[in-house]
């Protein structure tokens, strides 16, 4: 009689189980770096767009923290200088001009250095900003002006 004996599948099946305990948490952390690596992608693709969204929405814009304060429906900025002022840093003129909508995935928070002023022509002053996810070191990138298309900034 041909065939295997109970002793010799129970062998197969213990090696096919330590193999799974192996590799799941594996997979399961390679998964989850994907997912993150392609929420970055889509953030930096929406960033990247934020010179369009100001042209198309005709209206001058300021992009300061995502997510936005939940209350006022506009960015706060601690850093803001002289209300008498004409720098786009100034309150008064954070309040005049409406917060850039920019929607991010779930967990990601953005922060800039100081305010970044997107022109209803499309073109924006540049500047530093700061991504955050919580799985995730810290990303620097520098909005070059005109069009501010993100740049990397390596960490030291």
């Amino acid at each position: 009689m041909r065939g295997y004996t109970l002793l010799e599948m129970l062998v197969v099946m213990l090696i096919f189980g330590l193999l799974t305990a192996l590799v799941t948490p594996q997979l399961t952390r390679l998964y989850e770096r994907v997912q993150i690596s392609y929420e970055r992608q889509e953030v930096l693709e929406r960033i990247n767009g934020l010179t369009f969204l100001a042209f198309q929405q005709g209206a001058d814009s300021l992009l300061i923290k995502y997510p936005v304060d939940e209350e006022s429906g506009q960015s706060t900025d601690p850093k803001a200088s002289d209300p008498n002022s004409s720098d786009p840093k100034s309150p008064v003129l954070n309040e005049l001009l409406k917060p850039i909508p920019l929607e991010l995935p779930a967990g990601w928070t953005l922060q800039t250095e100081h305010p970044i002023h997107f022109l209803a022509h499309g073109v924006c002053q540049g500047g530093t900003l700061h991504l955050q996810h919580p799985q995730h070191p810290l990303i620097t990138l520098e909005l070059m002006p005109p069009f501010c298309q993100a740049h990397w900034q390596p960490h030291e």
